[in-house]
């Protein structure tokens, strides 16, 4: 009788061994938005350059004023600029912003996916520093003797390292433009460097991609972002996409299980904490590119592209004005996955004050 009772207890604990194992496979498997806190994104290239048309001058200091800054120019920036706080950093992790400012700074959000009870992914996330590390941010000094508009100028955009396989990562990618203020091209350099009055009304986000998806990234939308696999509001693999419903996430939440029936940031799931911003982000599809004949773009609440003109960034005074660039992978994104990890990355900004449709029809 012992020995009979011994088996069974054996067999049970055997049992409850092979389930846990077959949970921990799943669960290291799964397609799931974010990744795991030990992935990373390596950063090859930083590009932030300016078309010198019109008069046009950029700065990493508001002294020396150049027609393209380099990485180097941004690092060192702190030599000139005391209260210079750039973070050019080598690799990234997910992150997540509603597009809420704060203290001229934008609120980012990391996020952590871990197994829950119920046998979920669940998200937790926490508020972030811009001194984290888990993504870049900078500020540049855009000069100009009278007003008018910056244009993202087409090259902008961000990529795969040169030579390397896409995994699709670049497709959550985003950077934004946060304006903190003007002066006059006569103010001292300190004053202009302590321009700190950004708003949420005066950001723009860029959503380089936004047309193009891989097939786990289609699956996760479906699997963890409620979207139907075929039909209306459906998002297939490749590119020529409509854009994707994303809510960023704009405060701090612990074990949001991440299902079909509760995905992050959809309506009903935790008020307050998740926004949708998608509809005042500019969406530059992957036409975005030197041919200006092929460029096309969908900007705030426009529906439809609109072809040969540059999305027009930002209204400048004339003088000084000051802009904190913030590059990110966007956490909430359909392609943030774990399949997509280890991506080199490369970010490119060309601005300009030319409007390619206003000059060439």
């Amino acid at each position: 009788m012992k020995r009979a009772n011994k088996r069974k207890k054996n067999s049970k604990i055997k049992s409850l061994v092979l389930l846990l194992f077959l949970t921990i496979v799943m669960l290291s498997t799964a397609t799931y938005a974010w990744f795991t806190s030990n992935r990373t994104v390596s950063i090859n290239t930083i590009n932030v350059n300016v078309a010198a048309t019109s008069g046009l001058q950029i700065s990493a200091d508001a002294i020396t004023w150049k027609s393209v800054l380099s990485n180097d120019d941004l690092k060192n920036a702190s030599n000139t600029y005391g209260g210079a706080d750039n973070h050019i950093v080598a690799e990234m992790s997910p992150v997540s912003t509603a597009g809420t400012v704060a203290s001229g700074l934008l609120k980012m959000y990391s996020g952590t996916v871990e197994g829950d009870s119920g046998g979920n992914m669940a998200l937790t996330t926490a508020a972030l520093t811009d001194a984290s590390g888990k993504y870049v941010v900078f500020d540049i000094f855009l000069k100009v003797d009278t007003g008018g508009t910056v244009y993202l100028q087409a090259g902008s955009g961000t990529t795969v390292k040169s030579g390397e396989t896409s995994k699709g990562l670049e497709n959550a990618a985003r950077y934004a433009f946060l304006v903190e203020g003007n002066g006059s091209s006569t103010a001292t350099s300190s004053s202009l460097q302590s321009l700190m009055t950004g708003t949420s009304s005066t950001l723009t986000i860029v959503e380089p991609n936004y047309d193009a998806h891989t097939a786990t990234g289609v699956s996760n939308a479906v699997t963890y972002y409620n979207f139907p696999s075929t039909g209306t509001g459906s998002i297939s693999a490749g590119t020529s996409s409509s854009p994707v419903n994303y809510y960023g996430v704009d405060g701090a939440v612990t074990n949001i299980a991440l299902t079909s029936t509760n995905p992050p940031g959809l309506s009903g799931v935790v008020t307050g904490q998740f926004d949708q911003k998608w509809g005042t982000i500019f969406k530059t599809n992957t036409a975005f590119s030197t041919a200006a004949t092929g460029f096309g773009y969908i900007s705030g609440t426009g529906t439809s592209a609109t072809t040969n003109h540059y999305p027009a960034l930002l209204s400048l005074q004339a003088g000084v004005t000051k802009v904190r660039v913030y590059m990110w992978v966007e956490g909430q994104d359909v392609d943030c996955e774990n399949n997509a990890s280890g991506t080199n990355l490369s970010y490119t900004i060309y601005l300009t004050l030319d409007d390619y449709g206003t000059n060439n029809g």
